[in-house]
């Protein structure tokens, strides 16, 4: 997976955004790749096959949301608004909800967006990493 340089706030250029828009194509043919596997993989059924198969079974652990991120995993409307102070759960909402489509919509195309790079590394990427780990590629 390639790395895209750090961009200060306010600054955006032609090169950077070009270099995003092939990081997305990249990660969407990449979930569409993995999307097609699980596909296979449920058709084929039992892992093994025959008598005595195993059904293969993956498992995403979720902490339990509190009443706002509750409220905000149930909703679906297309777009919604969630704030308040920090500490709220606002981020731990966000990914929890983009996992969640995820295995929903196999091939979905997400984006989350911060200032920063910097503080989607520290607020998303570290975690989905931690999260995520032998689940997704």
């Amino acid at each position: 997976m390639r790395e895209i340089g750090r961009l200060e706030e306010g600054e955006a250029d032609v090169k950077t955004i070009r270099e995003l828009t092939a990081l997305l194509k990249e990660l969407n043919q990449l979930m569409k790749s993995a999307a097609e596997e699980k596909r296979r993989e449920h058709r084929a059924g039992a892992v093994g096959g025959g008598h005595g198969a195993v059904e293969r079974v993956e498992m995403l652990h979720l902490s339990p949301p509190n009443e706002k991120q509750k409220l905000f995993l149930q909703c679906r409307r297309k777009y919604i608004a969630f704030g308040g102070a920090r500490g709220g759960g606002k981020s731990w909402a966000v990914r929890t909800k983009a996992k969640l489509m995820a295995l929903r919509y196999p091939g979905i195309r997400m984006l989350l967006v911060r200032r920063t790079y910097q503080e989607l590394e520290n607020n998303h990427i570290r975690f989905l990493r931690r999260e995520l780990a032998g689940i997704a590629g």
